[in-house]
Protein backbone atom coordinates (compact mmCIF):
# COMPACT_ATOMS: atom_id res chain seq x y z
CA UNK A 1 0.00 0.00 0.00
CA UNK A 2 1.44 3.55 -0.84
CA UNK A 3 1.86 6.12 1.50
CA UNK A 4 -1.26 8.14 -0.40
CA UNK A 5 -3.38 5.21 0.30
CA UNK A 6 -2.63 4.58 3.51
CA UNK A 7 -3.32 8.07 4.80
CA UNK A 8 -7.06 7.73 2.57
CA UNK A 9 -7.70 4.75 4.43
CA UNK A 10 -6.40 6.40 8.33
CA UNK A 11 -9.24 9.38 7.22
CA UNK A 12 -11.94 7.19 6.08
CA UNK A 13 -11.42 5.13 9.48
CA UNK A 14 -11.41 8.46 11.32
CA UNK A 15 -14.28 10.16 9.73
CA UNK A 16 -16.64 6.77 9.42
CA UNK A 17 -19.68 8.91 10.81
CA UNK A 18 -19.81 11.32 7.29
CA UNK A 19 -19.50 7.63 5.53
CA UNK A 20 -16.70 9.35 2.85
CA UNK A 21 -16.91 7.43 -0.03
CA UNK A 22 -13.71 5.50 -1.73
CA UNK A 23 -11.49 7.29 -4.42
CA UNK A 24 -13.17 5.24 -6.95
CA UNK A 25 -16.77 6.66 -6.49
CA UNK A 26 -15.32 10.25 -6.07
CA UNK A 27 -14.12 9.73 -9.67
CA UNK A 28 -17.23 8.57 -10.94
CA UNK A 29 -18.94 11.35 -9.02
CA UNK A 30 -16.77 13.95 -10.67
CA UNK A 31 -17.53 12.42 -14.12
CA UNK A 32 -21.16 13.08 -13.82
CA UNK A 33 -21.17 16.28 -12.43
CA UNK A 34 -18.90 17.21 -15.13
CA UNK A 35 -21.21 16.08 -17.87
CA UNK A 36 -24.51 17.67 -16.19
CA UNK A 37 -22.37 20.97 -16.60
CA UNK A 38 -21.70 20.62 -20.72
CA UNK A 39 -25.36 19.23 -21.00
CA UNK A 40 -26.78 22.39 -19.03
CA UNK A 41 -24.18 24.60 -20.94
CA UNK A 42 -25.30 23.43 -24.53
CA UNK A 43 -29.09 23.68 -23.47
CA UNK A 44 -28.24 27.60 -22.12
CA UNK A 45 -26.70 28.15 -25.81
CA UNK A 46 -29.63 26.53 -27.63
CA UNK A 47 -32.34 28.60 -25.39
CA UNK A 48 -30.29 31.91 -26.43
CA UNK A 49 -30.32 31.52 -29.93
CA UNK A 50 -34.13 30.54 -29.55
CA UNK A 51 -35.04 33.71 -27.78
CA UNK A 52 -32.84 36.01 -30.37
CA UNK A 53 -34.99 34.26 -33.37
CA UNK A 54 -38.69 34.75 -31.38
CA UNK A 55 -37.72 38.67 -30.86
CA UNK A 56 -36.69 39.18 -34.52
CA UNK A 57 -39.97 37.65 -35.48
CA UNK A 58 -42.14 39.65 -32.90
CA UNK A 59 -40.67 42.76 -34.52
CA UNK A 60 -41.26 41.44 -38.16
CA UNK A 61 -45.16 40.58 -37.08
CA UNK A 62 -45.32 44.04 -35.61
CA UNK A 63 -44.20 45.90 -38.29
CA UNK A 64 -46.21 43.92 -40.96
CA UNK A 65 -49.44 43.70 -38.95
CA UNK A 66 -49.77 46.64 -36.68
CA UNK A 67 -47.40 49.12 -37.89
CA UNK A 68 -44.69 50.43 -35.92
CA UNK A 69 -44.58 51.21 -32.37
CA UNK A 70 -45.37 55.21 -31.56
CA UNK A 71 -42.77 56.35 -29.06
CA UNK A 72 -41.58 53.27 -27.83
CA UNK A 73 -37.69 51.19 -28.27
CA UNK A 74 -38.06 47.62 -27.86
CA UNK A 75 -35.50 45.44 -25.45
CA UNK A 76 -33.29 43.20 -26.60
CA UNK A 77 -35.61 40.60 -25.52
CA UNK A 78 -38.48 42.15 -27.27
CA UNK A 79 -40.46 43.73 -24.72
CA UNK A 80 -41.60 47.24 -25.22
CA UNK A 81 -39.84 49.99 -22.52
CA UNK A 82 -40.95 52.96 -21.77
CA UNK A 83 -44.82 54.38 -22.09
CA UNK A 84 -45.84 54.84 -25.21
CA UNK A 85 -46.60 58.62 -26.29
CA UNK A 86 -49.97 59.11 -27.49
CA UNK A 87 -50.81 61.11 -31.30
CA UNK A 88 -51.41 64.30 -29.96
CA UNK A 89 -55.59 65.62 -30.01
CA UNK A 90 -55.56 69.02 -32.15
CA UNK A 91 -57.04 71.47 -29.66
CA UNK A 92 -60.27 72.96 -30.35
CA UNK A 93 -61.54 76.51 -29.45
CA UNK A 94 -64.71 77.45 -28.65
CA UNK A 95 -66.63 79.31 -30.60
CA UNK A 96 -66.70 83.17 -30.06
CA UNK A 97 -70.05 83.87 -28.49
CA UNK A 98 -72.45 84.80 -30.78
CA UNK A 99 -72.95 89.04 -30.18
CA UNK A 100 -77.01 90.06 -29.12
CA UNK A 101 -78.58 92.75 -28.51
CA UNK A 102 -80.55 94.43 -26.18
CA UNK A 103 -84.17 95.01 -27.58
CA UNK A 104 -84.57 98.32 -27.10
CA UNK A 105 -88.15 99.65 -25.53
CA UNK A 106 -88.53 102.44 -27.35
CA UNK A 107 -88.12 103.07 -30.87
CA UNK A 108 -86.30 106.55 -31.75
CA UNK A 109 -86.96 108.44 -34.30
CA UNK A 110 -83.04 108.21 -35.45
CA UNK A 111 -83.69 104.95 -36.37
CA UNK A 112 -85.43 106.05 -39.14
CA UNK A 113 -83.91 106.40 -42.44
CA UNK A 114 -83.36 109.78 -43.88
CA UNK A 115 -84.97 110.33 -47.35
CA UNK A 116 -83.29 110.96 -49.89
CA UNK A 117 -83.88 115.07 -50.85
CA UNK A 118 -84.53 114.56 -54.55
CA UNK A 119 -87.27 111.93 -53.25
CA UNK A 120 -89.28 114.06 -51.08
CA UNK A 121 -92.53 115.50 -51.42
CA UNK A 122 -93.41 116.19 -48.24
CA UNK A 123 -91.84 115.79 -44.83
CA UNK A 124 -92.09 113.03 -43.11
CA UNK A 125 -94.80 112.18 -40.86
CA UNK A 126 -94.41 110.32 -36.94
CA UNK A 127 -97.33 108.11 -36.54
CA UNK A 128 -97.81 106.07 -33.53
CA UNK A 129 -101.43 105.04 -33.73
CA UNK A 130 -103.68 103.49 -36.73
CA UNK A 131 -100.51 103.10 -38.87
CA UNK A 132 -100.83 100.65 -42.04
CA UNK A 133 -98.33 98.17 -40.67
CA UNK A 134 -98.65 95.33 -43.28
CA UNK A 135 -101.53 94.20 -45.90
CA UNK A 136 -104.71 92.95 -44.70
CA UNK A 137 -103.57 89.61 -45.58
CA UNK A 138 -106.76 88.26 -44.68
CA UNK A 139 -107.33 89.51 -41.05
CA UNK A 140 -103.83 87.51 -40.09
CA UNK A 141 -103.25 88.04 -36.32
CA UNK A 142 -99.67 87.13 -35.21
CA UNK A 143 -98.93 85.17 -32.16
CA UNK A 144 -95.35 87.25 -31.83
CA UNK A 145 -97.33 90.55 -31.28
CA UNK A 146 -97.22 89.72 -27.62
CA UNK A 147 -93.63 89.70 -27.84
CA UNK A 148 -93.76 93.88 -28.68
CA UNK A 149 -92.43 96.41 -26.67
CA UNK A 150 -92.58 99.14 -28.69
CA UNK A 151 -93.66 99.70 -32.65
CA UNK A 152 -93.71 103.38 -34.32
CA UNK A 153 -94.43 104.32 -37.85
CA UNK A 154 -93.12 106.84 -40.44
CA UNK A 155 -94.86 108.18 -43.30
CA UNK A 156 -92.70 109.21 -46.51
CA UNK A 157 -94.79 111.34 -49.25
CA UNK A 158 -92.22 110.68 -51.97
CA UNK A 159 -91.87 111.11 -55.71
CA UNK A 160 -89.51 109.78 -58.39
CA UNK A 161 -86.33 111.48 -58.51
CA UNK A 162 -86.69 112.81 -62.36
CA UNK A 163 -90.12 114.44 -61.11
CA UNK A 164 -90.38 118.18 -61.00
CA UNK A 165 -91.72 119.64 -57.29
CA UNK A 166 -95.18 120.61 -58.45
CA UNK A 167 -95.72 117.36 -59.94
CA UNK A 168 -98.07 114.71 -58.18
CA UNK A 169 -96.25 112.29 -55.68
CA UNK A 170 -95.45 108.57 -56.54
CA UNK A 171 -96.69 107.25 -53.34
CA UNK A 172 -96.82 107.07 -49.73
CA UNK A 173 -93.69 105.10 -48.01
CA UNK A 174 -95.13 103.77 -44.28
CA UNK A 175 -91.86 102.66 -42.57
CA UNK A 176 -92.92 100.59 -39.25
CA UNK A 177 -90.20 99.77 -36.88
CA UNK A 178 -90.83 97.28 -34.14
CA UNK A 179 -89.14 95.73 -31.36
CA UNK A 180 -89.53 92.53 -29.78
CA UNK A 181 -88.71 90.94 -26.72
CA UNK A 182 -87.30 87.52 -26.62
CA UNK A 183 -87.45 85.56 -30.24
CA UNK A 184 -90.46 87.47 -30.93
CA UNK A 185 -88.91 89.19 -34.30
CA UNK A 186 -87.64 85.77 -35.89
CA UNK A 187 -91.09 84.32 -34.49
CA UNK A 188 -92.57 87.53 -36.58
CA UNK A 189 -90.60 86.91 -39.95
CA UNK A 190 -91.42 83.49 -40.12
CA UNK A 191 -95.11 83.73 -39.07
CA UNK A 192 -95.37 86.31 -41.69
CA UNK A 193 -93.81 84.09 -44.54
CA UNK A 194 -96.88 81.35 -43.67
CA UNK A 195 -99.35 83.89 -43.42
CA UNK A 196 -98.42 85.14 -46.77
CA UNK A 197 -98.38 81.53 -48.36
CA UNK A 198 -101.57 81.04 -46.96
CA UNK A 199 -103.30 83.69 -48.49
CA UNK A 200 -103.08 84.06 -51.63
CA UNK A 201 -105.77 85.85 -52.43
CA UNK A 202 -107.75 88.42 -49.87
CA UNK A 203 -109.46 92.53 -50.32
CA UNK A 204 -107.52 95.92 -49.91
CA UNK A 205 -110.52 97.74 -48.97
CA UNK A 206 -113.04 96.97 -51.82
CA UNK A 207 -110.19 95.93 -54.09
CA UNK A 208 -109.66 92.44 -54.49
CA UNK A 209 -105.94 91.44 -54.05
CA UNK A 210 -103.56 89.04 -54.57
CA UNK A 211 -100.49 88.41 -52.61
CA UNK A 212 -97.30 86.43 -53.49
CA UNK A 213 -93.53 86.39 -52.17
CA UNK A 214 -90.63 87.50 -54.23
CA UNK A 215 -87.67 86.38 -54.41
CA UNK A 216 -84.82 88.81 -52.91
CA UNK A 217 -81.47 89.01 -51.71
CA UNK A 218 -80.93 88.55 -47.87
CA UNK A 219 -80.58 92.02 -45.64
CA UNK A 220 -79.18 91.88 -42.25
CA UNK A 221 -80.71 88.82 -40.26
CA UNK A 222 -83.79 87.87 -43.11
CA UNK A 223 -85.67 89.42 -45.58
CA UNK A 224 -89.30 89.25 -46.89
CA UNK A 225 -90.59 90.91 -49.98
CA UNK A 226 -94.48 90.84 -50.61
CA UNK A 227 -96.21 91.84 -53.56
CA UNK A 228 -99.57 92.98 -53.84
CA UNK A 229 -101.54 92.91 -56.87
CA UNK A 230 -104.83 95.00 -56.80
CA UNK A 231 -107.64 95.41 -59.08
CA UNK A 232 -108.28 99.13 -59.90
CA UNK A 233 -111.34 100.66 -60.40
CA UNK A 234 -112.02 103.77 -62.78
CA UNK A 235 -113.83 106.97 -61.95
CA UNK A 236 -117.25 105.68 -62.55
CA UNK A 237 -116.54 102.33 -60.51
CA UNK A 238 -115.91 99.85 -63.46
CA UNK A 239 -113.11 98.01 -63.35
CA UNK A 240 -109.30 99.25 -64.85
CA UNK A 241 -106.95 97.01 -65.03
CA UNK A 242 -104.33 95.75 -61.86
CA UNK A 243 -101.70 98.02 -60.12
CA UNK A 244 -98.41 96.09 -58.11
CA UNK A 245 -96.96 97.59 -55.34
CA UNK A 246 -94.36 96.40 -52.89
CA UNK A 247 -93.83 95.99 -48.83
CA UNK A 248 -90.29 94.77 -47.83
CA UNK A 249 -89.62 93.39 -44.61
CA UNK A 250 -85.98 93.10 -42.94
CA UNK A 251 -84.78 91.57 -39.09
CA UNK A 252 -82.07 92.98 -38.08
CA UNK A 253 -81.84 91.43 -34.78
CA UNK A 254 -84.48 91.52 -32.54
CA UNK A 255 -85.66 94.75 -34.40
CA UNK A 256 -87.80 94.57 -37.39
CA UNK A 257 -88.62 97.04 -40.24
CA UNK A 258 -91.73 97.28 -42.86
CA UNK A 259 -91.58 99.41 -45.69
CA UNK A 260 -95.15 99.24 -46.87
CA UNK A 261 -95.26 101.63 -50.66
CA UNK A 262 -98.98 102.59 -50.88
CA UNK A 263 -99.21 104.23 -54.68
CA UNK A 264 -100.44 107.79 -54.99
CA UNK A 265 -104.21 107.30 -56.85
CA UNK A 266 -103.10 103.87 -57.94
CA UNK A 267 -99.69 104.27 -58.95
CA UNK A 268 -97.70 101.33 -58.84
CA UNK A 269 -94.13 100.68 -57.07
CA UNK A 270 -91.04 101.71 -58.65
CA UNK A 271 -88.77 98.71 -57.76
CA UNK A 272 -85.64 100.06 -57.64
CA UNK A 273 -86.63 103.19 -55.93
CA UNK A 274 -87.82 101.00 -53.31
CA UNK A 275 -85.13 98.93 -52.96
CA UNK A 276 -83.19 101.63 -52.32
CA UNK A 277 -85.11 103.01 -49.66
CA UNK A 278 -85.49 99.50 -47.94
CA UNK A 279 -81.37 99.56 -48.16
CA UNK A 280 -81.24 103.01 -46.91
CA UNK A 281 -83.63 101.72 -43.62
CA UNK A 282 -81.13 98.71 -42.88
CA UNK A 283 -78.40 101.28 -42.66
CA UNK A 284 -80.03 103.54 -40.28
CA UNK A 285 -81.09 100.63 -37.83
CA UNK A 286 -78.47 99.23 -37.74
CA UNK A 287 -76.49 102.38 -37.25
CA UNK A 288 -79.31 102.72 -34.33
CA UNK A 289 -78.50 99.41 -32.65
CA UNK A 290 -75.05 99.72 -32.72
Amino acid sequence: MSDLDRRYAELVTAGRVGALPPPAELRRRADRRARVRATVAVAGAVLAVAGTVATANAVLVGTDRAGPYVGTTPSPDGTPTGTPTPSPTPSVDPPPPTPSVDPPAQISDRAFFVQPENTMKEGPRSLREGAEVLPELCGADFASDRSILDRVTMGHVYKRPQDTADYVPQGILYQTITSYRGTGAAAFMTQLAEVVRDCPTGNEGDLTARYRLLDTGQRADGTLLIEVRTGQLDIEGNPSGTATNLVSVVRVGPVVTVLRDAGWEGAETVPDLHDEFTRLAVLAIEDWLS
